[in-house]
């Protein structure tokens, strides 16, 4: 987004095109943006990996220069298309990478975390100075990164239904995630399975029933209602009707 007036003079006064970086000292540039920044909330749940992108429209025959941040670090780590040492904690820096694409009138900075956490829940910022004709342009873009807790694993209780011997009663049973997302999935021969009755939630528990064929395996799972769940993904509960046999393995979410 281009800064209004106000925050353009005072970066004027803090800013270097040649110097070592753009925002000098970041600090001290940060109170002059702290009422001109537009927060963009990215949600990632916990556990998986991760991008969000900085999209930047640029002059044709320009000369530009652009950083990384993290705002309450007060430091940079990527810096016109190299990591820059320092500024992440170590496992930050084992699960970060950037990645940058230019083109004559746009640059595009993605910004991949590997194995998202909490460690990773807060403010980044891209700037950009672009150079024409003698003319500066200032554009910052900022990012709040959210990492909310998975709902739990699911757990399952199966019994038999007394007046049909064809199928089971499936009464699945998982915490919500820390935001209070969450929903409960089974599939049966790779179909995913409608629910029975209403869904029951109390506090931060949420129950779901579901009619399930007695002669076949089936396997089920807890994530937020909007996950692209798959019948693949989905084996946090597994059950094999051939030994009456139900397995709860925790899996990687990604």
């Amino acid at each position: 987004m281009p800064l209004n007036e106000a925050a353009r003079q005072c970066l004027a006064h803090k800013m270097d095109f040649t110097g070592r970086h753009i925002l000098l000292p970041l600090v001290t540039v940060l109170m002059c943006l702290r009422n001109n920044l537009a927060v963009k909330v990215y949600k990632f749940y916990e556990g998986r990996d991760v991008s969000l992108e900085f999209h930047q429209p640029l002059s044709i025959d320009s000369n530009f220069e652009y950083e990384v941040y993290l705002i309450d670090a007060s430091c940079y780590f990527y810096r016109n298309g190299n990591m820059v040492f320092g500024c992440l904690a170590p496992q930050q820096s084992r699960r970060y990478s950037v990645h940058s694409e230019i083109l004559p009138t746009y640059l595009t900075v993605t910004l991949s975390i590997d194995t998202v956490n909490s460690e990773d829940s807060q403010f980044y910022l891209f700037s950009l100075r672009e150079d024409r004709n003698g003319e500066s342009r200032f554009f910052t873009q900022d990012a709040y990164i959210e990492v909310p807790s998975p709902p739990s694993l699911t757990e399952c209780a199966v019994k038999p239904i007394e007046y049909s011997a064809a199928w089971n009663d499936v009464n699945c049973t998982a915490f919500l995630a820390s935001d209070g997302e969450g929903s409960l999935f089974c599939f049966q021969d790779g179909k995913k399975i409608p629910y029975k009755g209403t869904r029951f939630r109390l506090n931060d528990q949420i129950t779901w029933t579901f009619w399930l064929n007695v002669q076949l395996p089936f396997n089920c799972c807890s994530y937020e209602a909007t996950f692209p769940i798959t019948s693949e993904a989905c084996s946090q509960f597994v059950y094999h009707p051939s030994t009456n046999i139900s397995v709860t393995e925790k899996i990687v979410v990604g």
